[in-house]
């Protein structure tokens, strides 16, 4: 995770920026709009750390994504499970 972490780091800022740009561009909405993560992990641990926390619920399907539970209950919030059927939709 360190190597991962600085190799961001040491990204020129400009490159950044390009690619945000080229990713805005293709889905139709702002370079702002835009996060860039090291992996899906530290995109999940952002997401928690923005829309979570006391007083909040991450309601999510059973057995998925227990990386995202375990950093929103980290940010203080309830997490509620709800069952798939058999077809994989939450009911």
């Amino acid at each position: 995770m360190r190597k991962c972490h600085c190799r961001r780091q040491s990204l020129p800022g400009s490159e950044l920026d390009d690619l945000r740009a080229a990713i805005a561009a293709l889905d139709g909405v702002r370079p702002d709009q835009v996060i860039l993560g090291c992996g899906s992990g530290d995109l999940l641990r952002v997401t928690a750390e923005t829309f979570l926390g006391p007083g909040k619920s991450l309601v999510m399907a059973v057995q998925r994504s227990i990386m995202l539970a375990e950093h929103a209950r980290a940010m203080g919030a309830e997490v509620r499970t709800v069952p798939l059927t058999e077809r994989y939709a939450t009911i």
